[in-house]
């Protein structure tokens, strides 16, 4: 039987195993060969991280973990090497990308008609992509299909690990310095093949299909942390707009330094790669904001929950079937719909997201430090180009004998990155109570606008419109020391924050992301619709303003009270002379009493310095 196996061929390598086939979907078919390879094999086996410039492709389609040194060295490593431990794992699973000539990947997905071949008196169902693999099926005596061997070009083609990325590190670690038994190792793997079902109907790319295998793993295997699956799901409309606010930043920082946009959010912004190390989440070194809270701004704020209505008209998809509001919780998009929900954030909102990100003033003085710092060291050396490297996609390719020179420019930068974010923003302008805040009144602001535009017979406004009207108001906020820390802040101010965003102490309270509505969010939507209601805009007229003014406050209002409250309560409850429900009362009547002045001094200040 062996001898029938042999055959002259053009591929290079090849491994026979178990063939086997699961349910078809999206037009794609995943044949499979498990079986398994030898400690010379692993030379031949590649991380995401090991195909040249795969960081530099699209945010969502860097579906791999990081891999977490420290548990490979700590943990797994000495797991295979402990000579009184019985070694077992899943197989590690691969996949089969074919390459280009300049090593990028060959996105599309092919479709492979079957042919047959004989050898001997064995009969082969094959499928081949010419000159990268070939997967010829054996078939017995009866017809079933049981073994199969898989062929491939070694130079067309990546074996790439999604699944025991860990795994694989360790024992690459461990057969280039070889102890033990691993020579005598068989370790199991599965192949996957990727086709298409019919040749004439499209389907999604290589990499989205590899990307949503490697979640599904994942997740029944072990849950991914909130932030990576953000930005691997394209079954989320916020979701999908978060991966491209960031693949915009992305996309600009792969560029060389002198053809970058350098007014655009550096990626460094975002905390974008959800780096874990030994089961723990590393915030990024320089980042400010998490994909997660990117994410709920979106939610919360700008587009709302996914399955609202407020989705279909912000991105003008009223037309999809079934319509964009049935796509909620445990609801998944289609490629096609997914595919125009990107190019509709692209067109309609992220240019008035990143209008206003880029022109607020402390994000746009962090913009300019950040660019400034990468030019000014990017000309002395090359070691502060791949430290800039590193800092972005969180690896580098310079050689070996300088990674420590890397290395400890990397951790200079950082620091200087590090000194530039606790100056550049204010106390809980650099917490997420302060951006909740903003974003709030942003969004709300846009749609109270937009609002009375309409009812006055006019167009409403983009998002990059409105974001160019209202940034100065919001710049103009923040000249107003609206942002300061306690300490800092004028006493007027403090008091007008006091049971909003801080405690009696100057505590930050109310910071949840539900809470920005009804507290800084409110507070914020007020000064702005103000400040606008005393300029020469007549859409937001005194009427206008009241209304808003009616609502908004009432809210702060309440929000004042419940902190009032706790306030009169601590403060009573030793002295007060009388029962329980008169304590209650009596803390009920000041907090009332208290809030409702609040309110009216913030209206006052309004008259006097809102002019």
């Amino acid at each position: 039987m062996i001898g029938k196996r042999v055959q002259k061929i053009q591929y290079g390598k090849s491994k026979w195993g178990i063939y086997g086939q699961l349910g078809e979907g999206a037009n794609v078919q995943i044949r499979f060969v498990q079986t398994v390879i030898h400690s010379n094999d692993l030379d031949n086996l590649k991380l995401i991280s090991h195909i040249p410039e795969s960081e530099k492709w699209d945010v969502r389609d860097l579906f791999q973990r990081d891999v977490d040194g420290d548990r490979v060295e700590n943990d797994i490593l000495p797991y295979f090497q402990d000579n009184d431990s019985v070694k077992f794992f899943n197989p590690l699973t691969l996949v089969l990308l074919p390459r280009r000539d300049d090593h990028t990947i060959c996105k599309e997905i092919e479709y492979l008609p079957r042919s047959t071949e004989k050898e001997g008196e064995d009969d082969y169902d094959v499928y081949e992509r010419k000159d990268y693999y070939k997967l010829r099926i054996q078939k017995d005596d009866q017809g079933d299909e049981e073994l199969a061997q898989l062929l491939w070009n070694v130079n067309k083609c990546y074996v790439v690990a999604i699944d025991g990325q860990h795994r694989l590190s360790a024992l690459i670690r461990w057969q280039r310095e070889p102890t033990g038994d691993l020579l005598s190792w068989k370790i199991p793997v599965v192949i996957l093949v990727l086709s298409k079902i019919k040749q004439e109907e499209s389907s999604s790319n290589l990499l989205e299909v590899v990307k949503k295998t490697f979640i599904y793993i994942n997740t029944k295997a072990r849950t991914l942390d909130r932030d990576r699956e953000i930005l691997l799901n394209d079954e989320s409309v916020n979701a999908i707009c978060t991966q491209e606010l960031i693949q915009f930043s992305h996309q600009n920082d792969c560029k060389p330094i002198g053809e970058r946009d350098e007014t655009i959010m550096p990626l460094i912004f975002y905390d974008w790669r959800a780096e874990v190390k030994n089961n723990v989440k590393i915030n990024g070194p320089a980042s400010i904001k998490g994909i997660g809270e990117i994410h709920d701004w979106f939610s919360e704020y700008i587009l709302g929950v996914d399955g609202k209505p407020n989705q279909e008209s912000e991105l003008h998809l009223t037309d999809l079937v079934p319509p964009l509001e049935g796509y909620g919780e445990d609801k998944r998009l289609t490629s096609e719909d997914a595919i125009r929900v990107r190019k509709q954030f692209g067109e309609l909102v992220r240019p008035g997201i990143l209008y206003f990100f880029q022109n607020f003033k402390p994000y746009a003085n962090y913009i300019e430090h950040c660019r400034r710092i990468e030019r000014e060291r990017g000309s002395v050396d090359t070691t502060s180009k791949h430290a800039f490297t590193k800092l972005r996609f969180g690896t580098h390719n310079a050689s070996q004998d300088v990674y420590e020179e890397v290395n400890a420019r990397f951790n200079e930068i950082v620091e200087e990155l590090t000194d530039i974010k606790n100056t550049t923003f204010d106390e809980y302008l650099g917490l997420d109570i302060g951006m909740r805040g903003i974003m709030c009144a942003f969004s709300k602001a846009k749609g109270v606008y937009n609002k009375r535009l309409i009812e006055k017979g006019k167009k409403a406004l983009s998002w990059e419109e409105f974001a160019e009207k209202f940034t100065p108001i919001f710049n103009d906020i923040y000249d107003e020391g609206w942002f300061r820390s306690f300490d800092i802040m004028e006493p007027g101010k403090q008091k007008l924050l006091t049971h909003i965003i801080y405690n009696a102490a100057g505590g930050v309270i109310n910071y949840k992301i539900e809470h920005a509505e009804k507290a800084l969010g409110a507070f914020l939507l007020i000064l702005a619709l103000n400040k606008v209601c005393k300029s020469s805009d007549t859409i937001i007229d005194a009427n206008c303003f009241e209304e808003v003014w009616g609502e908004e406050s009432n809210s702060l209002r309440n929000t004042a009270k419940a902190g009032l409250r706790r306030f009169f309560k601590a403060q009573l409850k030793d002295t007060f002379r009388g029962t329980a429900h008169e304590l209650n009362e009596e803390v009920k009547r000041k907090s009332e009493e208290e809030a409702t002045k609040q309110i009216q001094d913030l209206y006052d200040w309004m008259d006097i310095f809102g002019k």
